[in-house]
Formats: C-alpha cells, sequence, structure tokens
C-alpha cells in the first residue's frame, strides 16, 4: 500500500467521512476547518464554513446518502447545515459541547439527525447538562432529548438498524441502547474496562465494531447484543472500521481497520515509540495481518474506501493519508486447509509493462499463474537453477500447515494411577463410613466422656494408618527405578550410536505392559528409510544382486555390477544396446540433483528415494548422470550423462510429468538429436497396459520372482515421438498446467495421449530395508494378540507390500481394500463390501487411505463400524494419511475402547500428534530430526527394541505396579483391623490400640523399605525367556494382576492377618483395659509385632524370587529394625522416660516370659494355610509367569540331572 499524504488540516483531525458514492470524503479538525476531498485525485474541491469567526473546533461531519445536505457538530453548540456544493444553509443553537452527528439512514427521508454533547455552563444557557438529542432538519426542532439516564457523557452515538434505536457509547466503557421513539433504555452493555472511544457498523447496521483505551476491539452482534470477538493489540485505540467488503460474495474480505497510540506525554514520559501504525486485523482469525507505517502521532480517525480498495487515516499530526491497494502483484490463496496437499490459489501481476508482458510472452508463461502445493518450499529444501524466486509467505502462525495438523498436547496419566486414586479416594470414604458407625455406635451405648463431633475426630486420628500416606511417594520412587532399569537396558543399546533406550517420563512405564494397540508409521520407523537398488531385468534377463552386504556396491564383486560393466563394456554382445538403452532410462528420467564432493565422489539428492536409487545404479555400472543445467530464456533443463567409457549423451528435458497417487508413473519428454521421446516408469499393474507388447515371458516371471521377495518393482519402458505431434501436445500440455479449474484431470487427459504404445526396456527392483529385526518383531506383537495397525503417508501400495516384507501381511490372509473414497455414502458402501468379505475369515486384514479415513471419521455411524471391523481383522494398513488423520485413527480407539491401551511409535514431525494422541508415544530416533523424540515418552533407537519394552520392562512393571498397590492396601488395612476390633472390645470409647509411636515407625522404618525393593528389583525370568513368550504378555492384556476380585481379596487376606494379630495375644495373654498395666501394652506389642511378621512373610511368599539376597536381605532388615525399634522404646530411658513408658519392659517380656514367647512365636504358623491356599491356586490356575517359570525351573532341572557322557 501506497501512501498520500496532504497537509490541510492546521490542528488534530477528528474525523474522515465519505459520501455514499464514494467518490468525495470529508475531513474536520480542531482546526474548525471541513474540507471536501476528491478520491480518486486526493484533490480538495471545497470548505465548509459558517458566516462569520470559525466555530473553533468541528468534531464530526456528515453527508446525506445522496449527497445533498452536510452538517456539522461544532464544538460552540451549533448543529450547522450546508448543502453539498458548500453554501450555508441554517444552524441550530443545541448548546453544550457538541461531539457527535450523524443523518439518519431512512433512504430518500433523511430529515432527521442525532446529536451528543458534552455538559457546558455558559452565561447565556446557564448549565447545559450531557445529553443525546434528535433534531428534525426542516423544519428545525427537537424531537427527543435524553440527559436524566445517562450515566456520563457519552463519546458518540449512532442511529441504528431501520433508525428505530440510537446506539451511545460512553467514558465508563458501556454501550447503551435506546429507543429512538420515546428514549427508553432498551440494553446496557459493559463492553470494556476502560473508556470506549469508537464504534462503526456494517452497512446494514447488524454488527458492530467498538474500541477502546484498553488496547481491545470487539465485535458485537445487534440482535442479541453478543460479543463474537475480540481483538487484543499493543495500544490504546481511537477508532476501528469494518471493511465494506466483509460480506462481498466476489471479492470478500474479512478485515478490520484500527487505530490509535499512546498520547504525547505518555510517549514522552515512558520512552515508548507510541505504536502509531494503522492496524489490518483479521475479522474471523482475531490475528493482525499487517500494519501501515508512517504516522507520527496519535491516530484519531479512520476510513474505508467504499470500494475497499484502501482507506483513509488522520491524526494527532494533522495529517491525512490515502491508502490505495496498488494494482501489481495479486495473490488469491484459497482458505488454509490441514491435509498436506490441499493448497491452492493464482498469481497475476496486474497492468503489467509492456517490457515484462514481453518477457512473460518469451518464457511462455500464462497468466494468472496457478498456485499449487507443487510450489511449496519446505524447510531446508535446496533450489537448484533457479535465477529468482517469487516468495509468498502465507497463512502463517496457526495456520501453517504444522500447526493446523499439531495437536495440543494433554497430560497423560497411566490407568494403574487413576486406579490408585480411586482406591485411595474408596479408603477415605471407608474411613469416614468406621467413624461415623464409631461414633453413633459409642451414643448409643452412652459414651459420654467426649462430644459426639471430638470422638468422631478421634477415631479419624486413630485409624489415618488406613489411608498410606507414603504411597505416592512410594509409588514414585518405584517408577523412577522402573525407569533407570530402562534407561540402562544393555539389550536396547544401539551398536552404531551406542545410544541407550531412554524413559522420558516415569509415569507411564506400567501402561506399556497393558497395550492392546499398537500404531506404527512405517518410513523410518519399520523400515531404515533407505531405498537400495536390487535387482533389474533386461532383455529378459536378469543381471544379478547389485548389492553386497545389503547395499548397493560400487566394486566389481557385486554380482550385479559386475555383470552389467562387462555387457556395457562389450559393443559386441547381444545385450549391449538394451542394457545400454535401460541404464539411459534410469539416468535420465528424474528429478535428481548432483554434486561433485571435494574427492570427486558424485552426490545424487532428490526427493525421491527411488530415484537417487536408480542414479545410484546406473553410476556404479559406468552410465553417469554429470549435470543438469537450465536451458536459458525457457524452463527446459539440459540432462547430461556421460559413460560407459568416453561417450556422452545430452538430453533437453522438455518437459516431465509427475508422479501422482492415481497415475502411479512419471514421464519425461526429452530431446535428443533432433528427435523426441517419452521415458516412462511406474508400476508394473499401470505400466502393462500402456505398452506395446504384454509384459510376460521372461518379464513377467522376473516380476514375480522379485515380488515374492519383497522388492518394488518398477517398468521402464518409452517410445519415440513424431516431432509436429509433439510440438502441439506441448503447447497444450501447457495451457492444461495453468488451468485454474480441473487442472489435475486436464493434465491426465494431456499425458494419457503420449503415454501408450510404450516399448518396455527392461524391470527394476527396489529394496525398502527393513530396520534389523523388524518382522520378528512383528510377528511376536502379534503373537501377543495385540493389534497392529500401520499409519503412513505413503501411497498404498508401497504401505501393501511392506507389510507383507514385514510378515504383517501373510500370504493367506484375506485383505479388505477401503481407499479412493469420495463421499461418505461410497465410505459406508465399502464398509460393508469389507464386513462381508471379511465375515467368517479368521485371518483377515484391513487397507485403509486417506480420503476413506476422512469420510468415515466424520460419519456418526460409520466410526463404530470401523472400528468393529478392525477388531474383526489381524492387523490394519491406512495409506495416504496427514499427521492429523494418524491421531484421529488413534483417538477413535481410545474413544471406542475405554478401557483399553494404545501405543504409538514413529521418528517424524509429522507423527507427533500421533505420539500425543496415544496413551503411550514411542519415538525412534531417526533421520528426519527429533521432533518424535521430543514428543515421545520412551526414545529406542530401533524398532525391535520394542519387543524388550513391552515383553520385559512393561510386563514386569504393570506387574510390579499391580502387586504394589494390593500390597499397601492390604499392609496398612492389616494394621488399621487392630484398632477396628479393639473399638469393638470397648465399648466404642476412643482409644488407641497400638503405641505412637510404633504406629510412626510401621510405615517409615520398619515395614517402608521392604516393598520398595522387593517390588523394584525382583526379578522373574530372564530377559530372552521373556521375549520369547509373547504370551505372557496376556497378564497385562487381560489386568490379571488388578481388578476388582483380586483387590477384595488382598482385603480380605488384610482383616483375615490383622484380626488375627490382635485377637489371639489379646484374649489369651492380653486384656481390654489399659488400667490392667502391663497386660494390655505388653499384647499390644506382641500383636504389633504379629502384624510386622504377617506382612513380611505375606511379601516374600509373593516375590518372584523369594529366595534371592535382596528380598531375603530387605526382610531380615525389617525385623532387626523392629527388634531395635523395641529395645529403644521398651527397655532404653529415652523410651521409657520420654517417648512411649506405657511399654517399658515388653521387649524382654516378650523374650523371658514363656507365655508371651508361645504366642508371638506360635501365631505365625498360621501363614502356612495361606502358603496352602496360595500353592494351590498356582498350581491349578497359576498365572501364565508362574506357569512359565515352572516349566523353566524343570527344563533347567532335566538338563542337570542328564549325565555328562564326555
Amino acid at each position: 500500500m501506497h501512501p498520500y499524504s496532504l497537509h490541510i488540516h492546521e490542528r488534530p483531525l477528528t474525523l474522515v467521512k465519505f459520501n455514499y458514492d464514494g467518490d468525495f470524503f470529508l475531513t474536520c479538525g480542531k482546526d474548525g476547518e471541513v474540507n471536501l476531498i476528491r478520491t480518486e485525485t486526493c484533490e480538495r474541491v471545497g470548505t465548509y464554513n459558517p458566516p462569520g469567526e470559525k466555530a473553533g473546533a468541528v468534531f464530526a461531519v456528515d453527508v446525506t446518502m445522496d449527497s445533498t445536505y452536510v452538517v456539522t457538530a461544532n464544538a460552540d453548540g451549533k448543529l450547522c447545515f450546508y448543502t453539498f456544493q458548500g453554501e450555508y444553509v441554517s444552524a441550530i443553537n443545541h448548546g453544550g459541547v457538541l461531539k457527535y452527528v450523524e443523518w439518519n439512514l431512512k433512504p430518500g427521508d433523511q430529515n432527521m439527525v442525532c446529536t451528543c454533547n458534552d455538559k457546558f455552563k455558559s452565561a447565556a444557557e446557564g448549565l447545559v447538562p450531557n445529553r443525546i438529542m434528535i433534531w428534525s432538519f426542516d423544519p428545525p426542532r427537537r424531537i427527543l432529548s435524553i440527559d436524566d439516564q445517562l450515566p456520563m457523557k457519552a463519546t458518540k452515538v449512532k442511529w441504528g438498524a431501520f433508525d428505530e434505536t440510537l446506539v451511545s457509547i460512553f467514558e465508563e466503557g458501556t454501550v447503551i441502547v435506546w429507543d429512538s421513539s420515546d428514549g427508553r433504555q432498551l440494553q446496557l452493555i459493559q463492553a470494556h474496562q476502560m473508556a470506549i472511544t469508537s464504534m462503526n457498523f456494517t452497512e446494514d447496521r447488524m454488527i458492530m465494531a467498538t474500541c477502546s483505551k484498553d488496547a481491545t476491539a470487539k465485535l458485537w452482534t445487534m440482535d442479541d447484543y453478543e460479543c463474537i470477538k475480540e481483538y487484543k493489540t499493543d495500544r490504546p485505540l481511537n477508532d476501528v472500521a469494518i471493511s465494506p467488503l466483509y460480506c462481498s460474495e466476489n471479492n470478500c474480505k474479512m478485515h478490520l481497520l484500527m487505530g490509535g497510540g499512546l498520547d504525547a506525554k505518555d510517549v514522552a514520559v515512558s520512552g515508548a515509540s507510541g505504536a502509531f501504525e494503522a492496524l489490518l486485523w483479521h475479522m474471523v482469525y482475531e490475528e493482525e495481518i499487517g500494519s501501515v507505517k508512517g504516522h507520527i502521532g496519535p491516530l484519531n480517525t479512520m476510513a474505508w474506501f467504499r470500494d475497499g480498495a484502501g482507506f483513509v487515516t488522520g491524526g494527532e499530526a494533522s495529517l491525512t493519508a490515502k491508502h490505495l491497494q496498488e494494482e501489481g502483484l495479486q495473490v488469491e490463496l484459497d482458505v488454509p486447509k490441514a491435509v498436506l496437499t490441499d493448497m491452492d490459489g493464482s498469481l497475476e501481476l496486474k497492468n503489467a509493462s509492456s517490457m515484462a508482458q514481453a518477457k512473460m510472452q518469451e518464457v511462455e508463461v500464462k497468466i494468472p499463474c496457478k498456485l499449487g502445493y507443487e510450489l511449496f518450499v519446505p524447510r531446508g529444501c535446496v533450489l537448484r537453477n533457479t535465477l529468482y524466486v517469487i516468495s509468498i509467505a502465507a497463512f502463517c502462525g496457526p495456520h501453517t500447515k504444522t500447526r493446523m495438523n499439531a495437536a495440543q498436547a494433554v497430560g497423560k496419566v497411566s490407568n494403574m494411577q487413576v486406579y490408585l486414586n480411586r482406591g485411595v479416594q474408596g479408603l477415605v470414604l471407608a474411613l469416614a463410613l468406621w467413624c461415623t458407625y464409631c461414633t453413633v455406635a459409642g451414643e448409643l451405648q452412652g459414651v459420654s466422656e467426649k462430644h459426639w463431633v471430638l470422638r468422631f475426630l478421634f477415631y479419624w486420628i486413630i485409624l489415618y494408618q488406613i489411608i498410606p500416606v507414603s504411597l505416592y511417594v512410594c509409588f514414585e520412587i518405584i517408577k523412577l527405578a522402573l525407569a533407570f532399569q530402562i534407561n540402562k537396558d544393555p539389550s536396547m543399546v544401539d551398536l552404531r550410536t551406542q545410544q541407550h533406550a531412554s524413559a522420558r517420563t516415569a509415569d507411564l512405564v506400567e501402561e506399556m505392559g497393558q497395550v492392546n494397540f499398537v500404531f506404527s508409521d512405517k518410513t523410518g520407523t519399520l523400515t531404515e528409510n533407505e531405498m537400495v537398488f536390487a535387482h533389474c531385468c533386461v532383455g529378459g534377463r536378469d543381471l544379478g544382486d547389485f548389492r553386497k552386504g545389503g547395499k548397493l556396491d560400487i566394486q566389481e564383486e557385486a554380482v550385479g555390477v559386475a555383470e552389467a560393466k562387462r555387457v556395457l563394456a562389450d559393443p559386441a554382445d547381444p545385450l549391449h544396446a538394451e542394457a545400454l538403452w535401460f541404464f539411459l532410462n534410469l539416468a535420465t528420467n528424474h528429478s535428481v540433483q548432483v554434486e561433485t564432493a571435494s574427492n570427486g565422489k558424485k552426490i545424487f539428492e532428490g526427493s525421491s528415494a527411488d530415484e537417487v536409487a536408480f542414479v545410484d545404479a546406473a553410476n556404479a555400472v559406468g552410465v553417469s548422470f554429470a549435470s543438469r543445467t537450465r536451458v536459458a530464456g525457457t524452463s527446459n533443463t539440459e540432462v547430461v550423462v556421460k559413460g560407459p567409457g568416453p561417450q556422452e549423451f545430452t538430453f533437453t528435458t522438455v518437459c516431465e510429468i509427475p508422479f501422482s497417487s492415481d497415475r502411479k508413473r512419471m514421464s519425461v519428454i526429452v530431446k535428443h538429436i533432433g528427435e523426441y521421446w517419452c521415458l516412462c516408469k511406474g508400476a508394473d499393474n499401470i505400466m502393462g497396459p500402456l505398452c506395446s507388447r504384454p509384459l510376460d515371458g521372461a518379464l513377467g516371471e522376473s516380476l514375480t520372482q522379485y515380488s515374492k521377495l519383497g522388492l518394488r518393482t518398477l517398468v521402464i519402458a518409452a517410445k519415440k515421438m513424431d516431432l509436429s505431434f509433439t510440438e502441439d501436445w506441448l503447447s497444450r500440455w501447457k495451457d492444461a498446467s495453468l488451468e485454474s479449474e480441473d487442472r489435475e484431470k486436464k493434465m491426465a487427459e494431456i499425458a494419457a495421449e503420449v503415454e501408450h504404445s510404450l516399448e518396455p526396456a527392461g524391470i527394476t527392483a527396489i529394496e525398502d530395508k527393513l530396520q534389523d529385526g523388524v518382522p520378528e518383531a512383528i510377528v511376536s506383537i502379534k503373537a501377543a494378540s495385540i493389534r497392529f495397525w500401520v499409519l503412513t503417508g505413503d501411497k498404498t501400495e508401497t504401505a501393501v507390500e511392506i507389510a507383507k516384507s514385514c510378515r504383517l501381511f501373510t500370504p493367506s490372509m484375506t485383505l479388505a481394500y477401503l481407499v479412493n473414497c469420495s463421499s461418505e455414502q461410497q465410505a459406508m458402501s465399502l464398509l460393508e463390501e469389507a464386513k462381508t468379505k471379511l465375515r467368517d475369515v479368521t485371518d483377515g486384514g484391513l487397507v485403509i487411505d486417506g480420503t476413506f479415513v476422512q469420510q468415515v471419521l466424520s460419519s456418526a455411524s460409520g466410526r463404530p463400524t470401523l472400528y468393529e471391523l478392525a477388531m474383526s481383522s489381524t492387523c490394519c494398513v491406512c495409506c495416504r494419511l496427514s499427521p492429523q488423520q494418524k491421531r484421529r485413527l488413534v483417538e477413535l480407539v481410545k474413544d471406542m475402547n475405554k478401557t483399553g491401551i494404545t501405543l504409538a511409535v514413529g521418528d517424524g514431525a509429522n507423527d507427533v500428534p500421533m505420539i500425543q494422541g496415544a496413551h503411550v508415544g514411542i519415538g525412534i530416533r531417526g533421520k528426519e530430526g527429533n521432533q518424535a523424540v521430543q514428543a515421545s515418552d520412551v526414545a529406542i533407537s530401533q524398532f525391535r527394541f520394542l519387543v524388550p519394552l513391552l515383553y520385559c520392562h512393561g510386563r514386569r512393571a504393570y506387574r510390579r505396579v499391580a502387586t504394589f498397590i494390593c500390597y499397601m492396601f492390604y499392609k496398612h488395612t492389616t494394621l488399621a483391623v487392630g484398632d477396628i476390633f479393639y473399638a469393638h472390645q470397648i465399648g466404642f470409647v476412643p482409644q488407641i490400640a497400638y503405641a505412637e509411636w510404633l504406629n510412626s515407625a510401621f510405615a517409615s522404618i520398619i515395614c517402608g523399605l521392604p516393598v520398595l525393593v522387593v517390588v523394584s528389583w525382583d526379578t522373574d525370568i530372564p530377559d530372552e525367556v521373556s521375549v520369547a513368550s509373547p504370551h505372557l504378555y496376556v497378564e497385562g492384556l487381560q489386568r490379571m494382576r488388578f481388578n476388582a476380585p483380586l483387590l477384595v481379596a488382598w482385603v480380605l487376606s488384610a482383616f483375615y492377618h490383622g484380626g488375627v494379630s490382635w485377637l489371639v495375644p489379646n484374649l489369651t495373654v492380653g486384656s481390654v483395659d489399659v488400667e490392667d498395666g502391663d497386660e494390655f501394652w505388653y499384647s499390644s506389642c506382641i500383636s504389633f509385632c504379629l502384624v510386622v511378621i504377617f506382612v513380611n512373610l505375606r511379601l516374600w511368599m509373593i516375590a518372584e524370587s523369594p529366595l534371592s539376597k535382596e528380598t531375603v536381605g530387605i526382610i531380615f532388615f525389617s525385623f532387626l529394625s523392629l527388634a531395635v525399634t523395641l529395645a529403644v522404646l521398651a527397655e532404653t530411658p529415652l523410651g521409657t522416660d520420654m517417648m512411649q513408658p506405657q511399654i517399658a519392659g515388653a521387649m524382654s517380656a516378650m523374650f523371658t516370659e514363656a507365655r508371651y514367647a508361645a504366642v508371638l512365636f506360635l501365631t505365625p504358623f498360621l501363614l502356612l494355610v495361606d502358603l496352602a491356599v496360595y500353592q494351590a491356586i498356582s498350581y491349578f490356575h497359576p498365572y501364565p509367569l508362574t506357569a512359565a517359570k515352572r516349566k523353566l525351573w524343570w527344563s533347567k532341572r532335566q538338563k542337570k540331572d542328564v549325565p555328562d557322557r564326555s
């Protein structure tokens, strides 16, 4: 935009107003001047002045729709009326300081004006209050006056729709709507926090924009007075205007213009810049999309041209600037969309000079130029053979493809954490119920020592240990230990980089032991993201394997390379001409670029890894792609191929017909020695009908053989073209490529005119090399009944072939294809066909593409149907997906299966939404940056590490966390049972059953460490056995280790052990009355010791390695801690005099008096009952892990019993 400055006022401007036709605009200012300016030339054509002296400041001006009359609001309190030509008509002595005036809106009947004024006291009129008024122009008379209801002075007042209302704004931030017929207040809106400085409307007055000193502008609907948009800026605002094109059908511009800035005194004090630019905002997206600099003071007023082509601003610097949109380079773009390849637009040079037009004709540029995703320049790309570019940065910020495909990261919480929280909530509820029960029971039995509220609180304090306070701390310590084990696992170290696995969070380790669904990317996750040229068939003959050690080898030892070199070096060989033509095709039909390194080695780079592999193979056999240069003055490029030997070939590429998912082929039209050739390569099922002869015989056998090897095959073919036909065809091709509508369809139709009757030159076989161990890993994951989905952006054929290579799809599997979908009805039809095809099939798979996903996920009935179909199949491959579609499929499974655990694994930025959306996200360190790793919960270097991550660490973490939660509830309930029984024994008098210091030491010193050590470091079976036993993973899938019946069993066991521990000593050698002296407290100490014995031995019983030195050592430490604690409390002055005098001598009595010793040492034998039950369950209904351990033990025993015959 180019500004035109008009210095026509001596003091600050107050208002700019266009007439209805837009050919003139009026300005007024504090200098008392009112000017009429011609819009087209910015020429002042007249002024409006009342008779006599100037009126001082003029705050507002307005003109009728038919440009007949003009009215001004003067600071001296007069409304002055003029003809549009400048003739003074009349004046109304309004009174006060007039701040605003506006004609009514009814076309053909504009005979009223609405006004507002500030209060003013004068000798002639006295005090004139703040008022809003309506006046008649002819005859001049007052129609309505609103003064008593005004909260303070109005800043502006304007007519509402159909002249039925008045809308006024005020300095305290309110907007008030009045009935224009009787002055009633209809609506009060608290619109802003500070003074409202301006308001403007759309032409129908149904949408209003307001702005304020609080640095915000807002958009309001006038039918329900609702704020629909808010625009936050960094400066006080003085005016706001809505583009007249906001609802245009042909050229819609959802733009909002606003401006203001700091006052001069504020700029001087703060040292700020003032922020005097005019700001252009998008009405819908609430984003600033542009600004116009050049103002040297705050902006007071602004107005759009009536055609929306520009705007006028006026400010404190007595400047009026006319901003016109220059008719130069015009860019039109479609609205931003999330799909990566979905972008459309056009670029046109308006009013091009004759030189520019001649140049465009010379280089054959058609106007307007089509803008599509092919011209998109991604970050990090390299432009070659390009003299200059026109760079367009469109849809930045939140509307970039990356941001639109990104999803807000949400905090992940493991399901075991949720169950733990619910368990603790249940314990709190149980404690509250128990305290209520004891309080009510005490009331009924006449306990009156304390008020019932105090008794409730006392019981709460007594039984607080039932809620394990240390539970969450221990829970986090265990998770940190489990994450540490992942980080230090030597089996998950990448030998190439020496990088370990990295648990980036410890919160989700146990989730990996319960995974029901695995969602995996393909390229870079399952594959190495490296294409290797493996085989080729030329003249019906396979030249041999081009690989050595898994990679293309340029040394002669590689069979295929050596044979190709021999054939090319011998012109007498019958295959020489065909082989040379085949490799020339490979070296020419591509978009690869070449660079020469300092050591002379050629480096090939291209967007397609397949093409790089082709050029590499040709270079390896001596047919080397040497250079690609643009032909001056044209869009053609010259490709130079050297070899074999001293030979050199030059091809001029005049047209490239790109690969697409529909065409599944790529062609180039080249000119060589005055002849045109069409060189084509594509999938065999597409190329077969396009060739002059069937792909049978040796070619067909090679295709079958290569496919069985899991290689990706392409057919190379070519034909010579007629000269006159080609020149005509090129002209029509260029016209089609610049079409704005149906461009892809028209290009495909014209391409089909040359892509036929092709002569096969040979067949290539490319290996998209899988990562080491991927097939074995996928087979192992599927063996654990985990459903495996591949989500990729690659084309369908590639993804299916890779799925077969990695043994996700087996030869016997029935596949249902749900692809190429254009409507919701078609999607539902494909679903029904797939259900029919997979009905009664035990081994079925799904192949889905992005078009189907887009349609079916938007269907309420399609979502559950797709999920049911996926559940009835064993695996699924989803192709051509955008990053957001990947996440939506993950979320579909999460929504349909609330208890299932999803895991997503990927290596690139396009996998981040999927990784963040799954319950567990695994990032693989690859060649596509570290975005996936940064967004993941666990980072690994190879896909195969997923197996030990799930089967070793995940499975054990689930078992350990489940055991920990159950045991912690059991342990603390066991201790609390003594207080529960004791309360019944003493008639619900609030009194503790165990000594306070013993209670405190129970969870922290005596029984705190054993569970941490046993759960964190207890081992079950070796990793190699675990990895080889996928069926063990079913424990987590079926939640065998943690469920409601199992938790109830643990709690019942706690009541049994706690009851035995309390009742046996208390009823045999103790008493229920604390006044009986030592008997009660000695039996209490024995009961406490029995609780410790029971919970420790129960922990020993459930340990997977009960005889390990860690398990035995920590339990021994617990008993030692118990002995030391008792000794300190009962046998030392510290305990008997200060800490716990009630139990003085208890420890010595337990070991010296036979009755106490008998109870202490004989009662634990009741655990034999538990041991018998536990062993019976393990024998008749064992966990899969228990059965595996038993099998492993027997196998070792049998090997040990076999005599050594040596």
